[in-house]
């Protein structure tokens, strides 16, 4: 007689684990980390270095100091169309990042 609620509670520890197993197969946990690699690796070593200004004219002609600061603002404009361009991959970077854990963390289905 005294086996009987006992055999009774083991079946309904049995039947309770084998309703919540199932459920709980339907609930992950997420967990997102950084690539190894930064956005700033991305930028190659001669976007890094800076841009050196033009050479000073060798006389004192006013057409020496033309070309001077013609050569320096093509200078300039290089400078800053690799500041430009070193921006511009590290916004993709982030953009394609933000999207992967985006897509990482989705909520699909009932329980998830």
């Amino acid at each position: 007689p005294s086996s009987r609620p006992r055999a009774r509670a083991s079946a309904c520890l049995l039947l309770s684990i084998a309703l919540l197993v199932p459920l709980s197969a339907c609930t992950r946990s997420i967990m997102v980390t950084r690539p190894a690699s930064s956005c700033l690796s991305l930028i190659p070593e001669t976007m890094k270095a800076p841009v050196p200004g033009a050479p000073l004219p060798a006389d004192d002609t006013v057409g020496a100091w033309l070309a001077f600061a013609n050569s320096q603002t093509g200078q300039l404009g290089q400078a800053n169309s690799s500041k430009a361009a070193g921006l511009d991959i590290l916004q993709r970077c982030e953009a394609r990042d933000a999207e992967t854990v985006k897509a990482l963390t989705k909520r699909r289905g009932l329980f998830r």
